[in-house]
């Protein structure tokens, strides 16, 4: 009986919450999205696909729409997003907006269609307002990723620190701080540890700890982007790269190899990072011995770089120690294309080892049968010379000895 009523009272009470969370699903579609919301959700990582909770069809949320469009434009230059902004902002009634919501839409709008200066000029006339620093933020960061101008990361960094004072949870100011400290060259280490601390204290999930493992990466903090990347649920490809490499440096090749190995969709490596990928593999392959392995990896590493020159001498110098017929043309052909024969002295010496051995095999193989050649067609053609010589002589003196008997 107690076992029944207790499975009632559980029951009831799933009711109610089934109850509860359909009125708050309900209640956020009802209600249009504020500036203050919208201020938040641009704080936010996937800040485009969030928009999807608000589904009410009002001026205030047809305005958000157009200005996640148009700022996904500015922050990826994807001709698609620039047609979702056009598009949505014509179904704008702008005369319904509030004044801040109808200065932000037009910034985006001048970004998106006239000119990222006159944008600039026009967001540096404003008041700070949250949402418009926010939107701010996130055009002088992708403009900064873009051109890599200081006066755009400067700026970026202000308007961060401020921003993330004000919302200690939210995503993008952490993320602005962390990648300026770890990238840019007036970046300080410190100041990304610090940041880094705060960071795990406000943010939970794998987002921001790909943003740190990528920073400790460029900064060679390799030990920690191991632990870090230790704490992730679903890594992506990506940060699994910089956890490989990490391994790798730090000498835990079996580590550097699984973890590389791992990474199945090489579309989700960065094309700078994919040389080194393999250039790295095809060092374990040859620590191991496996020097057809290498091989393979280091032709991969050249593949996407051809002008990665360790690539090509480790490619080069792998064929020295195989079994190829041909190893040491193929081996002159990489170090002779990697052009380090003038500043590696490794590559000069194996280079002229090369070609003295190539000057040896043409003199064996091609000068000496000629010289050898020639030199018997000479004694041949000097020999018949002195014969046909000596048989004019013979004939001219056997011709005179009958001229004087006739004359007798």
């Amino acid at each position: 009986m107690d076992h029944s009523w207790r499975l009632l009272e559980r029951g009831e009470l799933l009711k109610k919450l089934f109850l509860l969370m359909t009125i708050l699903a309900i209640s956020t579609c009802l209600f249009p999205i504020t500036e203050e919301e919208l201020t938040t959700l641009l704080l936010e990582e996937d800040y485009h696909l969030k928009l999807e909770h608000f589904l009410t069809d009002s001026p205030t949320t047809r305005a958000a729409i157009a200005i996640v469009n148009g700022l996904r434009y500015i922050e990826t230059v994807r001709p698609y997003y620039r047609i979702r902004f056009i598009d949505s902002y014509e179904h704008v009634e702008r005369e319904e907006l509030s004044e801040v919501l109808s200065i932000a839409l037009e910034i985006v709008r001048v970004n998106v269609l006239e000119s990222t200066i006159k944008g600039l000029r026009l967001l540096a006339e404003q008041e700070p307002v949250d949402l418009l620093e926010v939107i701010s933020l996130r055009v002088h960061f992708a403009n900064w990723l873009t051109t890599g101008a200081p006066e755009h990361a400067r700026t970026a960094l202000e308007k961060a620190e401020s921003l993330r004072t004000r919302y200690p949870t939210s995503f993008f100011p952490y993320k602005v701080i962390l990648v300026y400290h770890s990238t840019s060259a007036f970046g300080v280490r410190e100041e990304f540890l610090r940041m880094r601390e705060l960071a795990l204290e406000n943010l939970e999930g794998d987002s921001i700890l790909a943003v740190i493992v990528e920073g400790l990466y460029r900064l060679g903090e390799f030990d920690m982007v191991i632990d870090d990347f230790s704490r992730m649920q679903s890594p992506e490809h990506q940060s699994t790269f910089y956890a490989g490499v990490s391994s790798f440096k730090t000498g835990d090749h079996d580590s550097a190899e699984k973890l590389l190995a791992s990474i199945d969709d090489l579309r989700a490596i960065s094309p700078r990072d994919l040389t080194l990928l393999f250039f790295v593999r095809g060092q374990i392959a040859e620590d191991k011995g496996d020097i057809s392995g290498a091989i393979e990896m280091y032709s991969k590493s050249v593949q996407h770089d051809s002008n990665n020159r360790q690539a090509l001498k480790r490619l080069a110098l792998a064929y020295l120690k195989s079994d190829e017929p041909n190893r040491e043309t193929l081996a002159r052909f990489y170090l002779e294309r990697s052009n380090l024969e003038d500043f590696d002295p490794e590559v000069a010496q194996v280079l002229r080892e090369l070609r003295i051995r190539v000057v040896g095999r043409v003199l064996v193989t091609q000068i000496l049968p000629l010289a050898a050649a020639v030199v018997i067609t000479l004694i041949v053609v000097e020999y018949f010379h002195k014969r046909r010589k000596r048989l004019e002589e013979k004939k001219a003196l056997e011709e005179n000895g009958d001229g004087h008997a006739e004359a007798r």
